[in-house]
């Protein structure tokens, strides 16, 4: 009996539906997670296989679609390496596929494809830093706006009571404005970071090993 391989139309597919994503797919001005960002993709028409390699170094579980994957390698590949592969974790090749492939001589019909890397992640505390700097910036016009739209209201309508009396009332509506924007963006950076470590320990395949037992293969 004979079955036929199952239609993806899509150029991959996120099995788990942890939120893996292409680094193309980026359009978010937050920066992305390094666990969910895929920076490389490993292909062998050959075996129509390939694997996908997160910002990390780990490779990522993915379905795929042979006939859509690869003109999209083509158009944004920037650079490809043959004859190689890549990654570790409970996904990657393990060394006796390894060397199986190798032996055979099928490594060669390999080509690992890399794709336009995000300037930063969401880990990098410099890039972590520019983004709360630029969102701090566009809280300050935001704020100066809507005072301003405000005050041209009240021109027009002696009814309507201005936000703030004085400078230092504005001053200081603005300051705990941005202080609570900042918290926010703090809280759901750390819980992003949680998440984040906890897809590291499942695509390492640690996460369901003892506390002591993790660290060591971390240190490893």
């Amino acid at each position: 009996m004979t079955y036929s391989r199952p239609y993806y139309p899509e150029p991959y597919r996120d099995p788990y539906g942890v939120g893996f994503g292409l680094s193309i797919e980026h359009s978010s001005s937050q920066p992305p997670c390094r666990q969910r960002t895929i920076v490389a993709v490993m292909f062998s028409a050959v075996d129509e296989e390939a694997r996908f390699l997160n910002g990390a170094g780990l490779v990522v579980p993915a379905k795929f679609n042979l006939d859509t994957l690869a003109p999209l390698l083509r158009r944004h590949a920037m650079r490809q390496e043959f004859s190689r592969v890549f990654g570790e974790g409970q996904f990657a090749f393990k060394p006796a596929e390894l060397k199986a492939l190798e032996s055979s001589g099928r490594l060669k019909s390999w080509v690992v494809h890399w794709l336009p890397e995000p300037a930063g992640y969401l880990d990098d505390a410099d890039t972590w830093a520019g983004y709360v700097e630029a969102d701090q910036a566009a809280e300050r016009k935001a704020f100066a706006n809507n005072h301003d739209a405000v005050a041209e209201l009240r021109q027009r309508r002696a009814d309507v009571t201005p936000w703030y009396a004085d400078r230092a009332a504005y001053d200081a509506a603005l300051i705990k404005q941005l202080e609570e924007r900042r918290a926010e963006l703090d809280a759901w950076r750390r819980d992003e970071l949680a998440k984040a470590a906890q897809i590291a320990a499942w695509l390492r395949g640690t996460a369901g090993d003892p506390p002591l037992l993790a660290l060591m293969k971390g240190a490893a």
